[in-house]
């Protein structure tokens, strides 16, 4: 027994939306009692063969659904009316039922198609009904009272296969649907949204066949212990695979919080219309999939792999979001201090390897601490463009906002796909990293640029011709820069800036300023003078220290990259 759960209005919603017409959910008490059946095909006339697809007895608080839903081929050459035979049941005592007929069943069949006919029928009764046989049959009705003559009778067990049970990773098919696709079961993980938490069920799909094959139409629902879970598919439209071709689709099981899943039903949908105005919806049990006991296994982002510096990160092969021609690689990694919160900024290289100009892949960047399992989602600098031109560099930064006590020093970087599965984000790479400075020449980092300060000094004199509001005493700092790219990208607004702040012996600040890489007043190499001013008599000795600082929703952060005294 299940309890209904909200994401079926959520399935009914989307039923609607699909068949333009009313839809009447179940309300079952019972998970629906819906047979797995193997498609073998009876003869049912001389040019018609049928296939029972699937079998209902599903019991409700208004009595008992039965029903079936049969395919059926016209192996002629013309164009055939739908035979006019009822469709019966009898139950194990002996009682018959004629099911009656969909509203949409077709009228007609044309030569060599295949047309799927539905049929339903509610019974008011409150005790369980155990089906036996399913029969067509047609009626004699020249005779009183009417004959009823059998014209192919199937017995209900024949046509049920045990229940398939497949556990996680192993390959499966739904030859009801299509025996040319194989799926398997990749990956699962739990993410929390604005709607409360949702476990995204990653299958990939192959096409086993020598022909394209259009992906069908099926669902996944998810059962904890006591409750089952409606999954929902996150891809819009059809999909198509080529021959051989392997994707993965995704399905989305939102639950209630700290709920764990056991298992996986895999159901393909049904539809009975009563009428022009009313349908009723239904889905099959076809597969079972065991979750393991631990499902965080599961996730590929737990089991992360050490990163290199400057080597094109690993992404998953089928992900859709950074193409193969595409290099991504971390070039920076710095922890920066603000006012009561610190933050971790991630420069990131962007190389189109190949001939042709190829759309920036935007992806998401997550940050998780090694300390708490805590977890800090990116916010990506500005960049404002939209094609990588065929081998030109490109640089990227996102910041994290992370707890003052965070070190920096075992993080897991998580990069995330946030439109094919849209509004879920899919993990598309996943590696171990920590903070640190990555040059190997002792120069100062700003990624992309290097900074060596080869010599400098201080020059503090009064001025005699202040007005009334000026400081009476100026500092020269003199610095001789060294500035060079470490990589050829092409910057943008977004990158961080340098500061240089002056203090005396004692710590007290003179002045600061900063500077940006880019722009008409950036830095360059060669001697730079920063004039501050100050009130108080000239210091015997000062202190310079240069930060690195970026600017973020909480204000200023900062890091400091050098000190000098003088």
């Amino acid at each position: 027994m299940v309890k209904k759960s909200r994401a079926k209005s959520i399935f009914s919603s989307i039923m609607i939306a699909t068949m333009l017409i009313v839809s009447v959910p179940f309300n079952a008490k019972a998970e629906q009692a819906a047979a797995v059946l193997e498609p073998v095909n009876y003869r049912l006339t001389d040019t018609l063969t049928v296939q029972v697809k699937s079998i209902l007895n599903e019991a409700g608080y208004n009595g008992t659904r039965i029903g079936a839903v049969v395919e059926l081929y016209n192996n002629g050459t013309r164009s055939i009316r739908t035979p006019d035979y009822a469709l019966e049941m009898r139950t194990a005592s002996g009682a018959e039922y004629v099911l009656q007929p969909s509203s949409a069943n077709a009228g007609f069949i044309q030569p060599k198609e295949q047309v799927e006919l539905s049929y339903m029928l509610t019974v008011k009764r409150k005790d369980d009904i155990s089906l036996s046989t399913l029969s067509w049959v047609k009626f004699n009705k020249s005779v009183y009272p009417k004959q009823a003559i059998p014209v192919l009778t199937l017995p209900i067990a024949s046509l049920q296969s045990p229940k398939v049970t497949k556990m996680w990773g192993e390959p499966f098919t739904i030859p009801v649907l299509s025996s040319a696709l194989e799926f398997t079961p990749a990956y699962l993980f739990v993410q929390n949204t604005s709607e409360g938490p949702a476990t995204m069920v990653v299958l990939q799909v192959q096409n086993k066949s020598s022909k394209k094959q259009w992906l069908p139409d099926f669902t996944i629902d998810g059962k904890s212990n006591q409750t089952t879970y409606k999954g929902q598919r996150t891809e819009q439209g059809p999909i198509m695979l080529e021959p051989g071709e392997k994707k993965y689709i995704h399905y989305a099981i939102r639950t209630d919080d700290a709920v764990t899943l056991w298992s996986l039903s895999v159901r393909t949908p049904e539809s009975f219309a009563a009428d022009s105005q009313t349908s009723i919806n239904y889905t099959v049990a076809r597969i079972n999939i065991q979750i393991p006991v631990d499902p965080r296994i599961l996730d590929i982002t737990n089991r992360p792999i050490p990163y290199g510096w400057n080597k094109p990160i690993r992404f998953n092969a089928l992900n859709r979001l950074v193409p193969s021609m595409v290099n991504v690689s971390l070039e920076g990694l710095n922890l920066y201090q603000g006012d009561g919160f610190k933050v971790v900024v991630a420069s990131f290289k962007l190389q189109n390897q190949s001939g042709q100009p190829v759309a920036v892949p935007d992806f998401q960047a997550e940050l998780k601490s090694g300390h708490d399992d805590s977890s800090y989602i990116g916010i990506r600098q500005s960049f404002e463009e939209k094609i990588l031109i065929p081998h030109i560099n490109y640089a990227v930064e996102y910041y994290f906002i992370v707890p003052d006590q965070e070190t920096g020093d075992e993080l897991t970087m998580k990069l995330l796909d946030g439109k094919t599965a849209s509004p879920f984000y899919i993990p598309i790479a996943a590696f171990q990293t920590q903070v640190g400075d990555q040059t190997d020449d002792g120069s100062l980092s700003f990624y992309p640029f290097n900074v060596n300060i080869n010599s400098g000094g201080i020059l503090t004199y009064y001025n005699s011709s202040q007005g009334p509001d000026q400081m009476p005493w100026i500092n020269k700092l003199i610095l001789n820069l060294d500035i060079r790219h470490r990589d050829v990208v092409v910057p943008n607004q977004g990158l961080s800036k340098m500061e240089v702040e002056l203090t005396d012996k004692t710590g007290g600040i003179i002045g600061s300023q900063s500077f940006s890489f880019t722009g008409t007043d950036r830095l360059s190499s060669g001697s730079r003078t920063i004039i501050m001013k100050s009130d108080a008599s000239p210091a015997s000795s000062f202190v310079v220290h240069i930060y690195e600082t970026i600017d973020t929703m909480f204000g200023e952060a900062k890091r400091l990259v050098k000190t000098m005294q003088y």
